[in-house]
């Protein structure tokens, strides 16, 4: 129980994780992308967005005795789950990286996930 007590502490930190997207102001092959949001919207609304948009759509698309609940269920853990990296990372945007930064924030996201879920029980 400790294990996930702890995993919720730490997703919790999402909610002081502005989203990139809203707060930059960069330029990209020659085109000027700014979006400064006042109070730009942090992680853990996007994921609790991306949840909501999921199931919604997902109920909206099927007759509810048509629908798969074990994809759903996997579908909703992955709406949970996506950012959790971003706690220790922060919020790059992608589109302003090399395809090598691509790669290597990826490769770094999966290490800090895998990190995360570490101490959770193997049925979790």
């Amino acid at each position: 129980m400790q294990a996930i007590f702890k995993l919720v502490m730490e997703a919790n930190r999402l909610k002081q994780i502005d989203r990139s997207g809203w707060n930059k102001d960069k330029e990209k092959d020659g085109k000027r992308y700014f979006c400064k949001v006042e109070n730009p919207e942090s992680s853990a609304d996007h994921t609790w967005s991306t949840m909501l948009l999921f199931v919604l759509t997902a109920l909206e698309s099927s007759k509810i005795e048509e629908i798969d609940w074990e994809d759903l269920c996997k579908g909703m853990i992955m709406c949970l789950i996506h950012d959790l990296p971003e706690y220790k990372r922060g919020d790059p945007m992608t589109p302003f990286m090399s395809e090598n930064d691509i790669l290597e924030k990826e490769k770094d996201e999966m290490e800090v996930f895998l990190d995360i879920i570490s101490d959770l029980p193997e049925h979790v």
